[in-house]
């Protein structure tokens, strides 16, 4: 005859033991990894609308912008968003700097807004823009408002890099950072994930 064992108590708590553990494990990845997802969803709208205005400018035979504002217009808050305007050829004796980000004469829009104006996700920032390695303009300034990036019918554009960060994020840490990077010549994004670069 066969005598049949159940589990001791001792086991059936260190069961229970693991499995919490490995359940506080999962939720911790899962709630960091949900929150990355959204610094990599905001990059890949900002690489989708730099690839947009491209298009935009090679089959109109145009010039085209990518409009970054940092803030709110109304209210002041930070609320980054993202938008295409069509520009006059040429309409700008210079292209923006640090100093100049959007000068008047390069501002010159021959129809705003070819593109319903994108925010970022919920819990995400546009820390900065960089084009043509003159400058940062940050959204931490309160001069600049606005910055945009220029897309011309060769298929050529500025040169830019966007960083994108999480709301609450160490922003000393150049991993918690997603990039988006435009390379001039080519008017091509590419996007950089955990990198400031």
């Amino acid at each position: 005859m066969v005598r049949r064992r159940g589990f001791t108590m001792v086991e059936l708590l260190v069961v229970i033991a693991i499995m919490g553990v490995l359940t506080l494990l999962s939720v911790g990845t899962y709630s960091s990894f949900r929150k990355g997802r959204k610094v990599v969803s905001g990059a890949g709208g900002v690489s989708a609308t730099f690839s947009a205005a491209r298009s935009y400018a090679i089959a109109t035979n145009g010039w085209y912008t990518v409009v970054f504002q940092f803030r709110n217009p109304v209210s002041g808050a930070e609320q980054a968003s993202f938008w295409i305007d069509e520009v006059y050829p040429g309409s700008g004796a210079s292209a923006p700097s640090t100093s100049n980000p959007f000068p008047p004469a390069y501002l010159q829009r021959k129809r705003p807004r070819v593109t319903t104006p994108q925010l970022l996700p919920d819990g995400v920032r546009l820390s900065d823009v960089v084009i043509n390695t003159t400058g940062t303009v940050a959204y931490s300034d309160p001069a600049y408002s606005q910055v945009a990036v220029l897309f011309e019918p060769d298929s050529t554009s500025d040169q830019a890099s966007v960083h994108l960060i999480e709301a609450n994020a160490d922003s000393s840490i150049p991993e918690n950072y997603c990039t988006v990077k435009l390379y001039g010549p080519t008017a091509k994004a590419r996007v950089f994930i955990n990198q400031k670069n």
